[in-house]
């Protein structure tokens, strides 16, 4: 595991860290970091940044490697802890750690933030902005001002917290998702630039997006392949999941277009905080912040599956994904008909699903129908959904109904019992329904 940490004997000129020991202190014995119970010598060794090159590896190897490491980090002091929050942030920044020891590191990182409730030095932002004019854009428990910040444009998203010692508690609850977001580096997913807790309000800040979030940018520009768009969605989502991450409130809204014409996920993880403690917030939405046309079945209702509670997984996230492919295709949210949540819910409680127009070829509706059974288990792998959309992408998805929809080549799922193709209760099926696509037969399963 050590051949991997190369890099750290290496630490880069100019600045100093958890790689480069003050002059004056002597170099690190790492048997003794290692031999140490618990070692709070190694703790402090890293927490203080009093190790040699040589002998990082192994010290930071045995510290996370370390099963009673969090009993030792709940005792330490305030200021203890930051430095511990400050170096870990900086080891998963600057260092090609084991994916075993990184992940450690991160397991440590988020329980350390949200005991402490404190966050990475290098999140903190600290913007003077005015609300002057209005927001950009208002959901259920937040609104987006556009401001400049050094020469660029930035999404400053206030949330709308109840009082001042609601805002202490958001931010505890917070912790965690702000560090899941920092630690996230893809080219479908939006930089969390940093977080402002100084003054009355709780703020987020991003880059902002000038061309919006992908619904806004399908309907200005009708002629952009939205399978494509869809495929960066479906990239960053298998990213987000390879990093033992959920998103969790997966919807056009909070998929963003940047200047290159690329989607990016943005706001991860918050949609269960927000349901669970609704009455901290001052919302402007309908239940859930307005989620509910995404969300799995498990999800609303888990006791129908037999689920204790509910809580957001990958399958859940696949769920979401078909209703974002709906949207994204059809131009209307799902079940655009129903104005009411609570009608939504009972219509996918009951196996409803959304409306299927002209858009929608047979081999694309079964994709969905696959995201959308009611069985967690059932539905695809976000991967496989990828290579659907990357084979059908080379179709031309017309911009209002009625068009005719060009195919080049289409894949052909295996046949299975028929699965409702319309509005309504639908037939369940443990495999692909046939489908009259012309093109290869290809397994996607």
């Amino acid at each position: 595991m050590l051949g991997t940490l190369n890099a750290l004997s290496s630490p880069s000129n100019g600045n100093k860290g958890v790689g480069q020991p003050p002059s004056e202190s002597p170099p690190v014995d790492s048997r003794d970091a290692a031999m140490n119970p618990v070692s709070e010598i190694a703790l402090r060794r890293f927490i203080k940044s009093e190790c040699s090159p040589d002998g990082l590896p192994l010290l930071i190897e045995t510290i996370f490697e370390r099963s009673d490491l969090t009993d030792t980090i709940r005792c330490l002091s305030k200021d203890d802890a930051q430095a511990f929050i400050d170096a870990a942030d900086e080891t998963l920044g600057r260092f090609d750690l084991p994916s075993r020891t990184r992940a450690n590191c991160l397991r440590q990182l988020y329980k350390t933030c949200g005991h402490h409730k404190l966050i990475p030095r290098s999140l903190e932002v600290f913007i003077c902005y005015d609300r002057d004019g209005g927001p950009e854009y208002s959901g259920g428990y937040a609104d987006v001002y556009k401001r400049q910040h050094c020469g660029k444009e930035i999404a400053v998203k206030v949330i709308r917290t109840c009082s001042k010692s609601d805002l202490r508690k958001v931010f505890a609850m917070f912790c965690k998702e702000f560090v899941t977001w920092k630690t996230l580096q893809h080219p479908h997913v939006l930089p969390l630039i940093g977080v402002n807790t100084s003054g009355a309000h709780f703020v987020m800040v991003s880059e902002w997006m000038n061309n919006g979030n992908i619904n806004e940018f399908v309907k200005e520009n009708p002629d952009k392949n939205r399978l494509k768009l869809l495929g960066g969605v479906a990239k960053g989502l298998i990213y987000v999941h390879k990093q033992r991450m959920i998103h969790g409130d997966l919807k056009g809204a909070n998929i963003l277009i940047d200047q290159t014409g690329n989607a990016l996920l943005a706001d991860f993880g918050f949609l269960t905080i927000i349901s669970n403690t609704a009455s901290l917030f001052h919302s402007s939405s309908h239940a859930q912040g307005g989620t509910v046309r995404w969300m799995s079945p498990e999800l609303l209702n888990p006791q129908q599956f037999g689920l204790d509670a509910s809580s957001p997984t990958v399958p859940s996230d696949c769920y979401a994904l078909g209703m974002v492919i709906y949207e994204t295709i059809s131009g209307k949210p799902p079940f655009h008909k129903d104005q009411l949540d609570w009608a939504v819910m009972l219509k996918v409680l009951n196996g409803e699903l959304p409306d299927r127009g002209v858009e929608f070829t047979d081999g694309l509706w079964t994709i969905l129908e696959r995201c959308w059974t009611p069985r967690a288990g059932e539905r695809p792998g976000v991967g496989d959904v990828l290579r659907c959309l990357d084979t059908y992408s080379n179709l031309s998805v017309p911009s209002s109904p009625g068009m005719d929809i060009v195919w080049k080549s289409c894949p052909v799922p295996d046949p299975g019992r028929h699965v409702g193709r319309s509005s309504g209760r639908r037939i369940l099926s443990p495999s692909w329904p046939g489908s009259r696509d012309r093109g290869p037969r290809t397994d996607f399963r």
